[in-house]
């Protein structure tokens, strides 16, 4: 049995944004030569990188929207065109992007190095289960023109 398009992107995001706010207090390594930054800094710093996730994903949904075409994941069937205008112009994947910048939003408020490495996994986790078989979805559906959309534009930035 494979994950592939299995689990729902937005729960996985939540599934490890919680281990990261489980685990996030003993994740802190303390750099004796620099200074901490306070609670509120932190605060702030979250915030704006969680108002460029939304920011982000209110762009991707409008692009959707203007294609008439589905945003579900697991809707391929209800896909109508190749969104390549936009945000998608700097990202095939504009919402895992946000997604993977509302995991570090919450390393930033925990303050805690090491919890970029549940970020990383999440990459790991949803190119491997979630983008990789959307790609081969659209490609199939879209040919050569996604295989050029493709060369021209990143998976993730």
């Amino acid at each position: 049995m494979t994950l592939a398009l299995k689990v729902p992107p937005l729960l996985v995001t939540a599934i490890v944004a919680g281990l990261m706010i489980v685990t996030g207090n003993g994740a802190s390594v303390e750099n004796p030569n620099s200074s901490a930054l306070d609670a509120g800094t932190k605060l702030w710093l979250a915030c704006w990188v969680w108002a460029a996730a939304v920011t982000i994903i209110v762009f991707a949904v409008i692009s959707f929207k203007r294609h008439q075409t589905t945003v579900n994941p697991y809707a391929l069937e209800g896909v109508s065109a190749l969104v390549d205008s936009g945000i998608f112009r700097y990202s095939r994947n504009p919402m895992y992007v946000a997604m993977a910048m509302s995991l570090l939003g919450v390393a930033v408020l925990q303050g805690a190095s090491l919890l970029l490495l549940y970020v990383a996994g999440f990459i790991v986790y949803i190119t491997q289960f979630q983008i990789k078989p959307e790609e081969a979805f659209l490609q199939e559906k879209f040919g050569v023109v996604y295989v050029e959309y493709c060369q021209q534009v990143r998976r993730w930035l």
